[in-house]
């Protein structure tokens, strides 16, 4: 098996160095040491004037309310609860008498306000039993129907049974006594309860019930008393109230106490929500019952002046498995309504202690410069760090999609892990309204963290509207989206991504008919640039499906005999894979280079498009996810009991490759998978696990040495982008030499003192032709016959006067052009390790860019290794390494092949070295990395450990 080898140079305690043959594949440390409205109009997206400066957006972030339940005021026994439209009123004109009275105020349009209830959990009330309540009232305000006291039961409500209460109306200043005897039905939830019926404002004071069977006063409020309470910005509900018992309070003197589904609401005269803003809830806590739902409380935004459930924001709320004790927070983005309130409520069986209570509003300022993180990227120590997923922290935590099951970690234990990176990609865009809160803590565990959404360029998710006011921007883009501009077969039938019927790909050729003067090639940059940047909650944008080709998960992409897509829009299927991959390449760059050019480059862009590299659209972005990496060493065909070595180096040598054409700063991530990793398309977690098996910890040295020899950023998922990240031992390292894990640990490398080298000798040159004789030399053998010749045509040409060319010109049907080394001349010895290398150009795009034009050694039927060349499109052009062992005698040849359609190719200055390859060595400041990517043991010398900086490590262990 391959192996990695990290060198660290300071004193290590607790680890050891050895030297490991290529079965163990170790990793050792040697230590010397806006959403803007309901519905998208494409017409009135804004777009950047020309001439205008420079801008960003950055969020900020604005306390709107405090609250540590530390204020001492006037407040109610715990048997009594204000509601929404109650208060406590020290103003004499409205004081009954004492310093205080209870103050019921309603101007909306609602009904039934409550304003003050007794609390059934600490009043409980005795099914079929009477009472009687008396208390003083006087009216304020003179109401449009009465104001109105009854016992109220929740359940018999739900069952249209109510109970007879007593009305008090009047003209202002009217006041008296309101009497009331009544016995409560068969059921346990009964509460005295208090409501304006419309509109109006009453006071009422020396509230008195009494057990109507003995007379005895069971409960009294005269507001006259004063005790740690909440300021006037929040209001408490049922169950909930301020405890002082120290065994209670998280810290001062009082906290809340919210139980028997009880909770808060916020009063919008004190703490002003308006439309299309992010706010959030921040809260210390300690649980004191969790109950037995997956969440603890019920949480959400409603519009001022109704109770409809469908103009209602829900935010996410506290999940089953958070910690004990610890602080919380929670927001999304209020929806069109001009005014909103802040509900929340515990679930049945749960009792929540909290306190110090904070209330943001995110304000987003503008800025004409990129923020000190980019530049820091530049100059990240090594490790460096960096995580794709997907979806959101919060489901990933509610359902457990590769640990196997639900609720496996915790929000906060997946940030904090999450956090261990300076780049992040591949976060859901639903984040930016439904969670926006989640980006807002990873930011606070790692400022320097630079974070960017999915989001696909030529494809659309179909989603489900949510429940409630719906500000989810996938799902408003998606209403927008006409259907002229979506992809279709010749038959007008939607084209959709193979095994994921809920994502259809989108037409980006010339055909498409403009709607609203723009086609989905203008849409989808101005929606990049008009609702995802202007949140300043990103750093940019990451494109899923980026491919500089057709998409290997288009129908068909392999076959032209069937491939359909009708982007020319005339019904005949006269398109062809390699048409397709032209018009694409052509779209997808123009798209590119409008955003960036709205964005005035303040903006980070990254792609993906699996483990391949896509050299043509690279200089237009940041940086790729080189997603699963490692899994290209093991394509089908490759060596079945160790990783391809001819594979690994042309993944390697196109990491190098794109690192320098692309956009600065350069933010590869580089995401090695799991030995779990499973079937992708279908989604199957059957396999899932907790933790790194022995294979997974040799994949991951190899897949972390091979980042560490050039800049980009590194993780590996023990399965797949689905995973909660995790955290190996060589992410952190204490100044000793100890793997820890904390985030301060980070970059014990520090700088890179060289680039990547190979650690071999020159080798011995045993073949070569450069085709400059005008013919097919006899060392090769071409087939079909035809299809195989010396071109001297200038502009086919690589260098010298000839080129090697393969071509099929049917992109009809599916078929195969080869031409391989003849064996009887150009002998391949057992046991020998040759390194081939050779210079190529697309002359004429291939239709298959995923298996289309490869080289592989073989032995008749018997393969030994391949390796894909990375070029689709006309004028993609290259120089490739391809090393390999021959296991065994026979009659091994190396094959140049365009497989699954037409094409044409050009190959020149083909040669072959005896040996020429070894490990690869690259040194850091604190350290070095060797990795060995071939099958056989390397021994490494004192003199090979020391290289040529002559590293001398004070202790070896």
């Amino acid at each position: 098996m391959p192996q990695a080898q990290l060198l660290h140079c300071r004193p290590l305690s607790g680890s050891r160095i050895r030297r490991r043959s290529g079965n163990y594949g170790c990793l050792h440390l040697i230590l010397d040491f806006l959403f803007l409205g309901l519905y998208f109009n494409f017409a009135s997206w804004a777009q950047s004037s020309p001439g205008s400066p420079p801008v960003r957006w950055q969020a900020q972030y604005t306390e709107i309310y405090s609250d540590n339940i530390e204020t001492t005021a006037p407040t109610l026994t715990p048997a009594f609860s204000l509601g929404p439209a109650g208060s406590i009123t020290s103003n004499t004109a409205e004081i009954i008498s004492g310093n205080e009275s209870i103050k019921g105020s309603y101007s909306g349009s609602a009904s039934n306000s409550a304003f003050l209830s007794t609390n059934p959990s600490l009043l409980p009330l005795t099914p079929n039993h009477s009472y009687k309540v008396t208390f003083q009232y006087k009216i304020l305000t003179a109401p449009n129907k009465p104001f109105y006291f009854q016992f109220f039961s929740q359940t018999a409500a739900a069952q249209s049974n109510f109970l007879v209460g007593v009305e008090t109306t009047g003209a202002p200043g009217t006041s008296g006594t309101a009497t009331l005897t009544s016995t409560l039905g068969n059921y346990t939830d009964y509460q005295g309860l208090w409501i304006i019926e419309g509109t109006g404002a009453i006071s009422i004071d020396n509230i008195q019930i009494t057990d109507a069977a003995n007379g005895n006063v069971i409960a009294a409020e005269n507001a006259e008393g004063t005790a740690p309470a909440l300021k006037s910005g929040i209001q408490l509900q049922g169950g909930a109230r301020v405890v002082t018992d120290p065994s209670q309070v998280i810290s001062g003197k009082g906290s809340l106490l919210l139980s028997n589904q009880g909770g808060l609401v916020t009063n919008p005269s004190a703490i002003s929500m308006g439309a299309n803003t992010v706010f959030t809830i921040q809260f210390d806590y300690r649980i004191v019952s969790p109950g037995t739902g997956d969440r603890l409380f019920y949480i959400w935004f409603q519009p001022v002046g109704t109770t409809d459930q469908q103009e209602q924001v829900s935010l996410p709320a506290m999940l089953k498995n958070a910690a004990a004790t610890g602080t919380f927070s929670t927001g999304a983005q209020t929806a069109g309504a001009s005014a909103y309130i802040l509900n929340l409520g515990v679930a049945p069986g749960v009792s929540l202690v909290i306190d110090n209570i904070f209330v943001y509003r995110q304000d987003i300022t503008t800025e004409n410069a990129p923020p000190p993180s980019w530049n820091r990227l530049l100059t990240v120590p090594f490790p460096r760090l960096g995580n794709y997923i997907l979806e959101g922290t919060g489901p990933m935590a509610q359902f457990g999609w590769d640990e196997g099951a639900p609720f496996t970690y915790s929000v906060a234990q997946i940030e904090s892990r999450l956090a261990f990176a300076d780049v992040i990609a591949g976060l859901s865009l639903w984040n930016q309204t439904l969670d926006p809160d989640s980006i807002h803590r990873i930011r606070a565990l790692n400022p320097n963290v630079v974070i960017l959404p999915q989001r696909v360029l030529e494809a659309q998710i179909i989603t489900t509207p949510p429940s409630g006011s719906n500000t989810d921007l996938e799902y408003q883009l998606l209403k927008s989206t006409p259907d002229e501009w979506k992809a279709t077969d010749a038959a007008g039938n939607i084209i959709y991504v193979q095994n994921y019927p809920d994502i259809f790909f989108m037409n980006l050729s010339d055909s498409v008919p403009a709607i609203n003067g723009q086609t989905w090639r203008a849409a989808l940059p101005n929606f990049v640039n008009t609702q995802i940047f202007p949140s300043g909650l990103w750093d940019g944008v990451w494109f899923h499906f980026l491919e500089d080709a057709v998409n290997p998960d288009f129908p068909h992409s392999d076959d032209p005999a069937l491939f359909n897509y009708d982007w020319n829009r005339n019904g005949i299927r006269d398109e062809t894979p390699a048409s397709t991959s032209e018009m694409l390449r052509a779209g997808k760059a123009g798209m590119l280079q409008q955003i960036s050019s709205d964005a005035n480059g303040l903006q980070l862009i990254m792609g993906n498009a699996g483990g391949a590299p896509q050299f043509a659209l690279a200089p237009m972005l940041n940086g790729y996810t080189f997603e699963c990496f490692d899994l290209w060493w093991n394509q089908a065909g490759a060596p079945v009991a160790s990783s391809s070595p001819a594979s690994w180096r042309v993944e390697f040598d196109s990491y190098l490759r794109m690192q320098t054409i692309l956009r600065a700063p350069q933010l590869n991530i580089m995401q090695a998978c799991g030995e779990n990793a499973g079937d992708f398309n279908t989604e199957n977690f059957s396999n899932a696990y907790l933790a790194p098996t022995s294979q997974d910890l040799q994949k991951h040295r190899l897949s972390m040495g091979t980042a560490l020899l050039g800049n980009g950023f590194y993780e590996y998922a023990l399965k797949d982008s689905l995973s909660a990240p995790y955290w190996f031992d060589e992410y952190s390292v204490d100044s000793n030499g100890n793997a820890i894990e904390d985030r301060s640990k980070k970059g014990y490398l520090g700088q890179p003192l060289s680039d990547a080298v190979e650690l071999t000798n020159p080798g011995t040159l045993v073949f070569q032709d450069g085709f400059e004789s005008g013919s097919l030399p006899n060392s090769f053998i071409g087939s079909p016959s035809g299809a195989v010749s010396i071109t001297q045509t200038a502009g086919e040409v690589i260098s010298g006067t000839g080129s090697l060319v393969l071509s099929n010109p049917d992109h009809t049907q599916q078929g195969t052009v080869t031409v391989q080394t003849n064996a009887a001349a150009v002998p391949l010895k057992a046991g020998t390790t040759y390194l081939l290398t050779f210079d190529w150009r697309i002359l004429e795009t291939i239709d298959c860019p995923q298996s289309g034009f490869r080289i592989g050694v073989n032995n008749g039927s018997q393969s030994l290794d391949h390796a894909l060349v990375p070029g689709t499109v006309a004028g993609d052009s290259g120089s490739l390494h391809f090393p390999f062992t021959i296991p065994s005698a026979g009659n091994w040849s190396i094959s140049f092949l365009i497989t699954n359609g037409g094409g044409k190719v050009a190959i020149d200055n083909v040669k072959i070295y005896q040996e020429g390859v070894g490990p690869w060595r690259r040194d850091f400041e604190d350290g070095f990395v060797l990795v060995n990517p071939f099958a056989q043991a390397h021994t490494f010398s004192t003199t090979d450990l020391a290289g040529v900086l002559t590293r001398e490590p004070r202790k070896w262990i």
